[in-house]
């Protein structure tokens, strides 16, 4: 039993017991307290004793509530506690590991890349395609989903380049013509040098290969009419055809021939 207002005899044990009066209404004359060494027991509620080993002492034994064992709780102490501030308390104050520094669960679309290592990315949302996906995963072009912003397919582990026209290429792009790789449909594909007026042999922006009677006029061509035949102006060599060069076909200027001699055509000569 110890009197208010006076030392206790167990005080050479301890520190000085401090006393501190909660005036809110009328304290006895006597108050029964415990004295362990460890724990602060209250044993009226209307006083609030706090010894000098002590931190805090917030009238309870609860834990919780920003005081444990007298103990003040802090973000890191290893409990989940301070009033309901925390979320989660790991036992540190680093972030990165599941709970932040604050305290706070980390999650999947919180901005940051966290939560024990289970995360590659995080771009602040739970969207995929994007090019982090809703569970935190860089997406990349062979995971057979269409994402990162430049996909236009994705079939996964059958992407090829050496597909047909509109097949998914290994760059995650539909095949086609002019993109520089050669289609199974394809002769040839040189990219964006494909062109309509090179030479034979060259690749034209049909993916096919520049040859006499393509309708592509070749650079070592004097025409193309898109056949092989001769005798309509445009021979099966892609020679332009006019009176004169000794085959009877058809000239610009006077339609059908009627004849062709060559260099032997005459005008004196007899009928």
């Amino acid at each position: 039993v110890a009197e208010i207002g006076q030392t206790n005899p167990l005080a050479t044990a301890w520190n000085t017991i401090h006393i501190t009066l909660r005036l809110n209404r009328n304290i006895p004359q006597k108050s029964t307290i415990t004295l362990d060494g460890v724990s602060c027991i209250q044993a009226d509620e209307r006083l609030d004793f706090r010894y000098d080993t002590e931190q805090c002492d917030d009238s309870n034994m609860l834990d919780g509530d920003g005081c444990s064992d007298c103990l003040i709780e802090f973000c890191g102490d290893g409990v989940v506690n301070n009033k309901g501030t925390e979320e989660c308390d790991d036992g540190n104050i680093a972030s990165g590991d599941g709970c932040t520094s604050g305290c706070i669960t980390e999650f999947c679309g919180d901005g940051i890349v966290n939560n024990g290592g289970t995360e590659e990315c995080d771009d602040g949302n739970d969207a995929s395609g994007d090019g982090c996906s809703s569970d935190c995963v860089i997406e990349f072009c062979g995971d057979g989903i269409v994402n990162n912003k430049t996909e236009t397919c994705d079939d996964g582990d059958d992407n090829t380049d050496s597909g047909a026209t509109g097949s998914c290429t290994t760059v995650c792009r539909r095949q086609r013509c002019g993109d520089g790789l050669e289609a199974t449909d394809e002769e040839c594909d040189d990219g964006t040098l494909n062109t309509d007026t090179g030479a034979e042999g060259t690749c034209t922006t049909a993916c096919t290969f520049q040859i006499c009677g393509d309708s592509y006029r070749g650079s070592d061509e004097e025409c193309d009419d898109g056949n092989e035949d001769s005798g309509d102006g445009c021979s099966s060599a892609c020679v332009i055809e006019f009176c004169g060069d000794g085959t009877v076909n058809y000239d610009v200027d006077i339609g059908l021939e009627d004849c062709d001699d060559g260099a032997t055509n005459t005008d004196t000569g007899a009928k």
